[in-house]
């Protein structure tokens, strides 16, 4: 088991982020585990789904980070990102920008609206992306960047090869939606900007990234990911690159790491559901291959809480008619898939790891929550009590 004192420091960071933005544990993990191994991360979903606020809040946990953000639109050119042009280069017959506080110097860059952008400005970031290298004129700048983070609502066409070129060189792609449960959205309106009570600086980070490289990989897991990654490209026709496989690896690590595991082992190999899929064609498909190979339990949980918030939030909309007998009915109806759920959720603590049986006891939890939450609501409305 990890127990560096860095490797608390991000547990705490983790643990704070997951209470502030509530519902987005999957786009927090895949946000660390992009600067722990310098990948970068696409954020996908609606507009004012916290992409942009998590990814602010993340970069503001670095007490010596340098972060730039900018927002692309198609009238957009390269000096939204990488500065004008000099005028004293200008004066002096050279074409060079002035790059300071620019994503040429910045640590960590935020891109909203990734793919609104020209073909021109698309181009101009794959040097920094790859090669963390900025063409100014005749000189060759080396780049600090440690990860950007993209965020857009839509996805590029498959026949635009400038977005796709662009779209691959985010490892991690990581989808995001409203806030589903009531009491969720509700505490978030009434709360401001969260803050992270941890300090990291980038030493930290670099010490935490060399744990990460020396993380042991368990064969198995190895074996899991090549047989995943050769079915998603024979029965869903997705070509993975093997540099997306080998990069895909350092990912596992990260992600062991960030759990606090002293391994990797097929447990893990859940997190590419979030490397693998090109679009959202695919994206179920292969998360659901993944889950055959490594330990299904933490995909099953996920898919059972999702029914769970499905069915609240009908019931939510059925409780606000005026016929009492249909209030009564929602409310039982309700009820008794919440039940089933929980029944579920009792079949697989007993098949469970030690690790995912504590998954699966917090999700019964969540379940005896909304099943009580759903009894209240249901008294309230026939002007009962319990």
């Amino acid at each position: 088991m990890t127990t560096s004192a860095t490797h608390q420091k991000f547990q705490t960071i983790r643990s704070e982020l997951n209470a502030a933005f509530v519902e987005r544990s999957e786009m927090i993990d895949g946000s660390l585990v992009a600067l722990l191994t310098k990948e970068h991360a696409l954020l996908f979903g609606a507009p004012g789904a916290a992409k942009s606020a998590l990814v602010r809040v993340l970069a503001g946990c670095f007490s010596d980070g340098r972060y730039y953000e900018t927002l692309l639109s198609k009238f957009s050119t390269p000096e939204a990102l990488f500065g004008p042009y000099s005028m004293k280069a200008l004066a002096e017959d050279r074409h060079a920008r002035a790059t300071t506080n620019t994503a040429v110097d910045a640590d960590f860059v935020f891109v909203d609206e990734t793919y609104n952008a020209n073909a021109s400005v698309l181009t101009s970031m794959n040097a920094l992306m790859n090669e963390r290298v900025f063409h100014n004129g005749n000189a060759k700048i080396d780049c600090p960047l440690v990860s950007m983070f993209g965020a857009t609502n839509v996805l590029p066409d498959d026949d635009d090869q400038s977005l796709n070129a662009l779209h691959d060189r985010f490892m991690i792609r990581l989808e995001t939606s409203y806030i589903k449960d009531r009491d969720n959205l509700k505490a978030l309106l009434m709360r401001k900007l969260p803050k992270v009570s941890v300090k990291i600086s980038m030493a930290d980070l670099r010490t935490a990234q060399n744990e990460v490289a020396a993380m042991p990989i368990n064969e198995l897991a190895m074996d899991a990911m090549i047989d995943a990654t050769s079915e998603i490209s024979t029965k869903l026709s997705v070509e993975i690159s093997d540099r997306r496989k080998f990069k895909a690896v350092a990912i596992l690590q990260a992600y062991a790491w960030l759990l606090g595991d002293a391994e990797v082992t097929r447990d893990h190999i859940e997190i590419l559901s979030s490397v693998f899929w090109t679009k959202l064609d695919n994206k179920r498909e292969v998360a659901e291959i993944i889950s055959r190979y490594g330990d299904p339990t933490p995909s099953r949980v996920a898919n059972l809480l999702s029914c769970a918030s499905d069915t609240m939030a009908e019931f939510e909309k059925a409780i606000r008619t005026t016929d009492p007998v249909a209030r009564k009915n929602a409310g039982a109806t309700a009820l008794k898939e919440v039940a089933n759920i929980r029944t579920m959720l009792l079949e697989e603590c007993n098949t469970a790891t030690a690790r995912n049986k504590a998954r699966v006891n917090d999700a019964l939890e969540e379940i005896k929550y909304t099943h009580k939450r759903i009894a209240m609501k249901t008294a309230e409305a026939m002007g009962t009590k319990l």
